[in-house]
C-alpha cells in the first residue's frame, strides 16, 4: 500500500506522461490543418494580383457619342497567372446594341499600348439613347455608361469667303457630328454675287451674299464675301531662250545653258527642264536627254541662266542641242 504522499507523486508522473502524448498527437494535426490553409492563403494573394484598368480619356469620350461615331475603350488587364489575356477570354455586351454595339473585341497591338496587357473594345453608336456596356473578366466586371446624343449641324462659322472662279458645296462651310446632315432650302440674298445650283454654291463676281439654308429642320444663315480670282500665269508665260552650250573638249563635258524670262506677274519658285543632245552621225535613239527640275526663285520681270550638266559623253562635239519647259512652280 502506498502512502498519501507516494500516491500523489504517482499521480503526478502519470500525468505529465500522458500530456507528453497529448502534445505528439497534436503534431501531426496541426501539420495537417497547416496543409488545408496554405491553398487558402496562396488564392487570396492571387486574386489580389488581378486586376483591370480602364484608359478613362477614351471613357470620357463615350459620353460625346453621336449616331455614326466609332470608339475604342482600352482595358488593361494584369493577370499572374497567363503572360498573355486572350481577348476571347473577355466578355462583352451592351444593354441595348440597337443603340451602341460591340463590333470587335481584340487584342491591341499598336501605339503606346501593350500588346501583352491591352484588349480593345470596338464600340459603334447607332442611335439616340443610353446602354451600360458590361466587361467580364474572370472575377473582375466592370460596367460602363454610353450616351449617343442627337447628330447636330451648322454652319463652321457666321462668315465665309469664297473665289470666283470656282464652285462650292454648302457643305464646305458646315461642322456636323453624327449622321450626315440633311439640308433644304438653300438660297441666296443675291444671285448676281452667288448663284445656288442644288448643293452648289457658284460665286458670280466679286461681292457680299447671305446664304440661308434649313440644316436638319432648322434655319440657319451665312455671310459670304466672294472675291474676284487672280489671273493665274499660262504656261507660255514664262520665256525662255538659249543662251549657250559648253562643251569641254578635255574630257568631253556638255552643259546646256537656257536664259529664263519670268513674264508672270508672279514669283516663280521652281522650272522642270527637258533637254537633248544632237551629235553628227548618231543614231536618234543615241541622243542623250535630260529632265530635271531647278529652283530659280525669278521675281516677275526678272531673267535667270540655268544649267543643265550632261556629264561626259566619248563622242564628237554636239552641233545643236533642244530644249522644253514642262512645269513651272509659281507663289500666288
Amino acid at each position: 500500500m502506498l502512502n498519501k504522499k507516494s500516491e500523489q507523486e504517482l499521480k503526478n508522473l502519470l500525468y505529465f506522461i500522458f500530456g507528453i502524448q497529448r502534445i505528439f498527437l497534436l503534431i501531426p494535426l496541426l501539420i495537417l490543418c497547416l496543409s488545408f490553409s496554405a491553398p487558402a492563403q496562396a488564392k487570396g494573394t492571387w486574386d489580389s494580383n488581378l486586376q483591370m484598368w480602364l484608359d478613362t480619356t477614351r471613357i470620357a469620350d463615350l459620353k460625346n457619342m453621336y449616331p455614326g461615331d466609332y470608339n475604342v475603350i482600352i482595358a488593361k488587364i494584369n493577370d499572374p497567372d497567363v503572360q498573355r489575356v486572350p481577348s476571347y477570354n473577355v466578355l462583352v455586351t451592351s444593354s441595348d446594341p440597337s443603340v451602341v454595339d460591340i463590333f470587335g473585341v481584340d487584342n491591341m497591338d499598336f501605339g503606346s499600348y501593350d500588346p501583352d496587357m491591352d484588349v480593345g473594345i470596338q464600340l459603334s453608336a447607332k442611335k439616340v439613347g443610353t446602354a451600360a456596356i458590361t466587361i467580364k473578366y474572370k472575377t473582375i466586371t466592370k460596367v460602363i455608361h454610353v450616351t449617343v446624343k442627337k447628330s447636330i449641324a451648322s454652319f463652321s462659322d457666321k462668315t465665309g469667303t469664297m473665289t470666283t472662279g470656282q464652285k462650292y458645296s454648302i457643305r464646305h462651310f458646315i461642322t456636323f457630328r453624327g449622321n450626315k446632315p440633311e439640308i433644304k432650302k438653300i438660297k441666296s440674298s443675291n444671285k448676281k454675287i452667288i448663284k445656288v445650283s442644288g448643293e452648289k454654291l457658284i460665286p458670280k463676281k466679286a461681292g457680299k451674299a447671305t446664304i440661308t439654308a434649313t440644316i436638319n429642320g432648322k434655319k440657319q444663315k451665312i455671310k459670304i464675301t466672294v472675291k474676284k480670282a487672280k489671273p493665274k500665269p499660262k504656261f507660255s508665260q514664262l520665256k525662255s531662250k538659249k543662251a549657250g552650250l559648253d562643251y569641254g573638249n578635255l574630257h568631253g563635258e556638255s552643259t546646256v545653258k537656257i536664259k529664263l524670262t519670268n513674264k508672270t506677274q508672279y514669283p516663280i519658285t521652281k522650272v522642270k527642264l527637258s533637254s537633248t543632245l544632237f551629235f553628227d552621225d548618231v543614231l536618234d535613239d543615241c541622243r542623250p536627254k535630260k529632265t530635271k527640275t531647278l529652283t530659280v526663285n525669278l521675281k516677275p520681270g526678272k531673267s535667270k541662266t540655268v544649267k543643265i550638266y550632261f556629264g561626259k559623253y566619248p563622242v564628237s562635239k554636239p552641233t545643236r542641242w533642244t530644249y522644253k519647259i514642262l512645269q513651272f512652280w509659281y507663289k500666288q
